[in-house]
């Protein structure tokens, strides 16, 4: 049986990255420690409504969800796959389109990051009034 502790950066084979956690409703990535909501639900949020739905939830007991910063949400990208993301990753109900980050941009405060999921894009930056899709993160579990 393999530790759920996280390798603190060290490259997982695929099988060994991801667990489930929090009564299956949520993915421990063992390379980073991070804690993600397991399923896309099928609205898309504005940034604002973003955060405080993140702020909100609660799985497993455990509060303390946000939106991931640019560089968190970059860990789950893999652009070699269709969705882009590591393979035999545990997420549900993934989405074809951009995820919100927090980052806000720097040449303005109306501006957030994001991460397209369909093709694993980075670049990216938006209006905070556009709607996109959401996997909150914590830190550990």
């Amino acid at each position: 049986m393999t530790s759920a502790l996280p390798s603190w950066g060290k490259i997982l084979p695929a099988a060994e990255r991801f667990v489930l956690v929090l009564d299956d409703e949520a993915v421990l990535d063992r390379e980073t420690g991070l804690v993600w909501e397991r399923n896309t639900h099928k609205a898309s949020r504005n940034w604002t409504d973003a955060s405080g739905y993140c702020y909100k939830l609660e799985f497993g007991g455990r509060k303390g969800w946000r939106l991931p910063t640019i560089d968190e949400l970059a860990t789950l990208v893999d652009s070699s796959q269709d969705p882009a993301l590591p393979m035999r990753h545990l997420f549900t109900n993934v989405k074809l389109s951009n995820y919100w980050s927090s980052t806000t941009h720097t040449y303005g405060t109306d501006y957030a990051w994001h991460v397209d999921f369909s093709n694993g894009g980075v670049v990216g930056s938006s209006y905070k009034w556009r709607y996109y899709y959401v996997r909150a993160v914590r830190s550990g579990q």
